[in-house]
């Protein structure tokens, strides 16, 4: 599982200058920035009301050998920005389709089709459980803007680390979904994080 990140914008400034106004009032909103990223990589934005289906696996089957019937490719998409003292921050989880492949023999096979489809589906929901908590804890920084750019950055990309070293656990509880008794139990555990407010 390779995790895709990206630092769009990194822009700190200790207090609003005439310069920094103006670049900001330049600058497109980081939202539009982040998603015409994931645009350009034809990603399929999580949403609660979307499921993944195999058609978004459009990706040639890589690494076949190490175990895996399917690979999901996805990336906690980010960026960061002050204006001033105030902070904005948006990630968005985002799969991407060109890298993202399954086995042939497993879409034919009715078993092995449904039950990987869903340990790739959960893979993304937990993403999007970290999506959550980065949002979360930059929300809950005092003085972020005091911060250089690389320390923000070091603070985001150690909550991916933290997502992807969980990603892995999963993979080894679940052995890629094929222990039915664990891959339940995240199953569960996925979904209840996603409905904790």
């Amino acid at each position: 599982m390779k995790i895709v990140a990206a630092l769009l914008a990194a822009i700190i400034a200790a207090a609003p200058t005439a310069a920094s106004r103006r670049a900001d009032r330049q600058q497109p909103p980081l939202v539009d920035a982040i998603q015409r990223q994931i645009a350009d990589r034809h990603g399929v934005i999580w949403s609660a009301d979307r499921k993944l289906a195999w058609t978004d696996f459009t990706g040639a089957v890589a690494n076949a050998d190490v175990g895996e019937a399917a690979h999901l490719e996805y990336g906690l998409f980010y960026g960061v920005r002050c204006t001033g003292r105030n902070l904005e921050f948006r990630v968005i989880n985002a799969m991407i389709p060109a890298d993202s492949w399954v086995l042939p023999s497993v879409i034919a096979s009715p078993a092995d089709n449904a039950r990987t489809l869903q340990h790739e589906q959960t893979h993304f929901d937990l993403a999007e459980v970290h999506a959550r908590k980065m949002r979360k804890y930059f929300a809950g920084l005092y003085e972020p803007c005091l911060r250089t750019n690389d320390d923000l950055a070091a603070l985001a990309d150690g909550l991916i680390k933290t997502q992807s070293d969980e990603q892995k656990r999963y993979d080894d509880e679940t052995r890629n979904g094929r222990r039915a008794d664990a891959q339940k139990r995240w199953n569960a555990d996925v979904a209840a994080r996603l409905n904790e407010k």
